[in-house]
């Protein structure tokens, strides 16, 4: 049977199609491929604050209703909005302005970063006053400067950095090592408190961490849990202790699957590191067979911590008549 030169072609037509969408006789589908990975535990910051424009104005008259509307934005890699997070707005004369609650405004539920969403979430916070007659006060300009507010909530990092365990660093140099133990520059995890450098330190059977943690994001850290974010609050009397402020609790230290937490030092009895200066810098150790080969495996660090972060804006009110 002839075959015509048109069906040649036609037949060859067909044939390419087919290849380029499956990637060739030898190839793979795209169905088949996978998604590459993001990284998303990066950036320096949990909660941000931002006055809306005009929410308030920059000027106003007793006659208009004080509203405002802050955006709260969870910028890094874990979700806010448990029962104790809060935003407060404050630095006003609650009998000039009232109706507003000293007890704040909850932060609403907001998922952190994921390789799926790499900006994170946000949401909005509102708040209603009112103001008295300046007149009837003999005030003949009240300008609040600043309105100060305040987000206060309890946040985690999580940090996961490999490193190189080698059981017997001494051997003889033509020995091949499938790794070297060395520093690391470590980063920042998408929180405010950062696990930085990790520098390595090792010995036959064991090795040993120095791991530098940081205060990264611009605002205050403090002990976690609902007693110390009530205090938080800028209405709070006392407010956060000396003792209670500049403190991480150290919930994890993991390398090779083996927990190394008990061995951190300095952390106090209740798993608590302070901060000097916003840094502190802890001493771990990983105790391993005194033989073997060299491999790479991840260091887990999870700090768990409350943190305060504030924004300001300036408000001149005057009076109606």
């Amino acid at each position: 049977m002839k075959v015509s030169h048109i069906s040649l072609i036609a037949l060859s037509i067909v044939l390419l199609l087919l290849m380029s969408c499956q990637g060739g006789f030898y190839g793979t589908s795209r169905s088949s491929q996978t998604r590459p990975t993001v990284e998303y535990r990066v950036g320096s910051e949990g909660v941000r604050l931002q006055f809306m424009p005009n929410l308030p104005p920059t000027r106003l008259f007793d006659d208009q209703p004080f509203d405002v509307l802050l955006k709260v934005w969870n910028a890094g890699a874990e979700t806010v909005g448990s029962a104790n997070d809060r935003v407060y707005i404050s630095g006003f004369d609650p009998s000039i302005i009232t109706g507003i609650s000293a007890f704040g405004q909850p932060i609403p539920k907001m998922e952190g970063k994921t390789q799926f969403n790499t900006d994170g979430t946000f949401d909005y916070v509102s708040f209603k006053g009112v103001i008295r007659n300046l007149k009837t006060l003999n005030v003949d300009r009240y300008p609040v400067s600043p309105l100060l507010a305040t987000a206060c909530y309890q946040y985690k990092t999580v940090s996961s950095e490999n490193v190189c365990i080698d059981p017997d660093p001494f051997s003889p140099a033509s020995k091949i090592k499938p790794c070297v133990a060395k520093t690391t520059s470590g980063g920042t995890q998408g929180a405010p408190v950062a696990v930085g450098g990790i520098y390595l330190e090792p010995s036959t059977g064991r090795t040993r961490f120095q791991i530098d943690i940081s205060n990264v994001g611009g605002g205050e850290v403090f002990m976690p849990g609902a007693v110390y974010l009530n205090k938080c609050s800028p209405y709070d009397p006392r407010g956060i202790e000396f003792d209670e402020v500049d403190r991480v609790r150290l919930d994890r230290m993991e390398v090779a699957g083996t927990s190394i937490t008990p061995s951190c030092k300095p952390v106090d009895s209740q798993g608590y590191i302070r901060l000097v200066n916003g840094k502190a810098t802890i001493a771990c150790e990983y105790v391993s067979p005194s033989t073997g080969s060299a491999f790479v495996t991840p260091l887990i660090t999870e700090l768990s911590y409350g943190y305060r972060r504030t924004t300001t804006t300036s408000v001149e009110i005057l009076p109606s008549r």
